[in-house]
């Protein structure tokens, strides 16, 4: 998706949330931190996701009561997609993002528009969408992770804004050109 199709000046129209979740299969969560996993380029960065992700063997659970927390439905790919999206955000502007109600609301409705007019995502199967939807839940709380550790440190802060804005751009959104607001992700003026 563009970030034309995710960050416009219009409201998003009203999406069933049902049409972006997928039947959780724990099996599949273990085969996808393996391949998240192995998809980590930096060895030293791959190596400490394994041992975190091997201290901490309930950490997709862990991840899923904390989305759940703030309305977020973590068997669902929009929303999955909307937390990594405010974290992303978050991140590059160097803070952790506690969301209203209603900023919640606003980004789960564009991200479902966007998903909605995207016609091959709806060909996408249970496996594909978990997968998807636990990559962007995973990287949502590394980012979170590492603003709580670094909050006093400010030249790692800038190193994992910087990452942010890197990442969020190779998925075609320029963090620097929007801002969350009680009706979504909007282009800043």
């Amino acid at each position: 998706m563009s970030e034309g199709e995710l960050a416009d000046d219009a409201p998003s129209a009203t999406i069933p949330s049902s049409s972006f979740t997928y039947r959780y299969s724990p099996q599949r969560t273990q085969q996808n931190l393996r391949n998240f996993i192995a998809r980590t380029p930096d060895p030293a960065a791959r190596a400490n996701l394994e041992q975190t992700l091997a201290a901490q063997p309930t950490l997709m659970n862990e991840i899923s009561a904390a989305v759940r927390a703030y309305g977020f439905d973590p068997h669902n790919v929009a929303d999955a997609y909307a937390v990594w999206w405010i974290n992303v955000w978050g991140a590059s502007q160097k803070q952790n993002i506690e969301p209203d109600p209603e900023t919640v609301e606003a980004v789960k409705r564009q991200v479902r528009s966007a998903f909605a007019a995207t016609p091959d995502f709806a060909e996408g199967g249970d496996a594909e969408r978990q997968e998807f939807a636990e990559a962007l839940l995973l990287q949502a709380a590394i980012l979170g992770s590492g603003l709580d550790q670094w909050e006093s440190d400010p030249e790692m802060l800038e190193q994992l804004a910087k990452a942010a804005r890197q990442g969020a751009l190779a998925s075609g959104l320029d963090l620097t050109k929007m801002r969350p607001t009680r009706d979504g992700f909007f282009s800043r003026r």
